[in-house]
């Protein structure tokens, strides 16, 4: 992020959202600088995989030990910062279901729990409401898509996906098990959930 707050100085240049791929343990100093570039310049915006924390959060875990563990995916530092990000699922590292990174975001569990069910902590977990924003909205922002996708508004593509619960108001466990019962794209149906 230095090297990008460095080439922003020397050739300012407004709109080119550059990304941090992953930026899984990044340092305060980074996120203020992520932060200084995103409102400078538009630019600086980590690309996160939640899912990392609970597909390969063991391996994570196990290598970073416990004085790093607790950076690692530092959505809260972020939203602090008022840094933005993009949720991502780095298919095929991880499973490619969205539900697992927005579950992922807020739980912040392992699949194995091997060194412990949340060897990264809670304090770095989001509420559900920044987890999907981060999946859409903030995402289809780091995209240049921002103005078609990512919410509901008029005038955008209507590209939907139909839960089978409210994930504003179930167990922040549940979010894991979520099943799409129906999905649009540009406003036409093309996926609808014929059994359970």
């Amino acid at each position: 992020v230095d090297t990008y707050a460095e080439a922003q100085k020397a050739h300012p240049m407004k709109g080119l959202r550059h990304s941090i791929i992953h930026a899984n343990v990044p340092t305060d100093h980074a996120i203020k600088v992520m932060a200084d570039l995103q409102r400078a310049y538009d630019s600086g915006y980590p690309e996160a995989q939640a899912r990392f924390l609970w597909w390969i959060g063991d391996t994570y875990a196990g290598n970073f030990g416990p004085k790093r563990n607790p950076r690692l995916e530092p959505f809260r530092s972020y939203q602090k910062a008022g840094v933005i990000w993009a949720g991502g699922s780095d298919y095929n590292v991880t499973p490619y279901a969205a539900r697992y990174g927005l579950w992922a975001s807020v739980v912040r569990e392992t699949q194995a729990a091997a060194y412990g069910k949340t060897p990264f902590g809670m304090g770095e977990s989001v509420d559900i409401r920044t987890a999907l924003k981060s999946y859409t909205i903030w995402a289809a922002h780091q995209m240049f898509l921002e103005s078609q996708v990512g919410s509901l508004e008029p005038g955008k593509f209507a590209d939907i996906a139909v839960w089978d619960r409210n994930l504003y108001k179930i167990p922040a466990a549940q979010l894991k098990d979520l099943q799409c019962q129906m999905t649009l794209v540009a406003g036409k149906v093309v996926f609808r959930r014929t059994s359970p």
